[in-house]
């Protein structure tokens, strides 16, 4: 769920990776998307559970993925999903 509270400037991240409109930070199993003009969180995705992440997903991204991998695991997923 995306509380209003929400911002950039004070989240707290483990790892960042960036496009040409979003910033992705990630923190433990969750992964957030945020406006890159606003800095406000757009969306979030929780990693699978089968994932054991203390200090967030390694996150890359290009024009239709985002790709994260974790101590056991690699995994893609659709921006648009």
């Amino acid at each position: 769920m995306i509380q209003k509270q929400c911002k950039l400037l004070n989240a707290h991240v483990h790892r960042m990776c960036f496009d040409k409109y979003s910033i992705y930070t990630s923190m433990a199993k969750v992964i957030h998307r945020w406006d890159k003009k606003t800095k406000e969180l757009i969306s979030s995705v929780t990693v699978p559970p089968n994932d054991n992440l203390k200090k967030g997903a390694l996150l890359c991204v290009d024009e239709k993925n985002i790709y994260f991998n974790s101590i056991y695991f690699f995994h893609v997923m659709d921006k648009k999903a």
